[in-house]
């Protein structure tokens, strides 16, 4: 009995001891994803990141993932903010589109505002993004840079231009300083010079022009030298 007696004695005082031990996990502040994509003109297959140019349209979308789960955002007012200036911001609004600044070789901050979600005065996030110029390559996919036969073709690659079909782009080439055309603008075709010597190099430059850019000039130059073999 007396044993008995000092066993429970022992966990009595034992017990707050471990509970105190235990600690309490707080809470996981929820996640805020915000993702954005820019309706520029890119080629088709292209699979890298496509990225925003001066007076680009941008679709941005925001997720809450909250306690693994992605949170219900129905009836909650969502504010918009570009650089500091309100977009847009009504109930429900998970997407906004905007025109990104006139300014290439910048940065623009998107942030997106849920004051009433969740008991802590409401969420925010802040996500950059950089603002480039477009750009132009000439396609010329010789081993070495080197060509050979009577002729060859080379091809444009022009990314990040706010349009939406290639034919909307401007293309002016030249070989060795002087213009050079064809029916496709996008492509250029090269004749050999007959007698030409093995070793000869030429110099091919391309420059695309979006002749309907706002605000600012929108363009991109390109050029590389090939090498002519016999």
């Amino acid at each position: 009995m007396r044993k008995t007696l000092v066993l429970l004695v022992i966990g009595v005082l034992i017990l707050p001891l471990g509970l105190r031990a235990i600690p309490v996990k707080a809470a996981a502040e929820p996640d805020i994803l915000i993702t954005w994509k820019p309706l520029v003109y890119t080629p088709p297959g292209f699979e890298g990141r496509i990225l925003p140019v001066a007076n680009a349209r941008i679709v941005a979308s925001v997720t809450v993932v909250d306690n693994g789960r992605v949170a219900d955002l129905s009836g909650q007012t969502i504010y918009w903010y570009l650089n500091d200036e309100f977009i847009e911001g009504t109930a429900n609004k998970r997407t906004v589109e905007f025109r990104a600044p006139a300014e290439p070789n910048s940065r623009m901050d998107l942030r997106v505002e849920i004051p009433t979600y969740g008991n802590s005065g409401g969420i925010l996030k802040t996500v950059e993004i950089p603002l480039l110029q477009p750009v132009v390559v000439i396609d010329a996919p010789f081993q070495k840079k080197m060509v050979s036969g009577e002729s060859f073709q080379v091809h444009a690659l022009p990314y990040f231009f706010n349009v939406s079909r290639l034919s909307y782009l401007k293309f002016s080439w030249s070989a060795d300083g002087k213009s050079a055309t064809n029916d496709d603008p996008t492509r250029l075709v090269v004749h050999i010079v007959p007698g030409t010597s093995s070793g000869y190099q030429t110099q091919l430059s391309l420059s695309a022009l979006n002749p309907f850019g706002q605000d600012t000039f929108e363009g991109a130059d390109d050029s590389t030298v090939l090498t002519f073999v016999q």
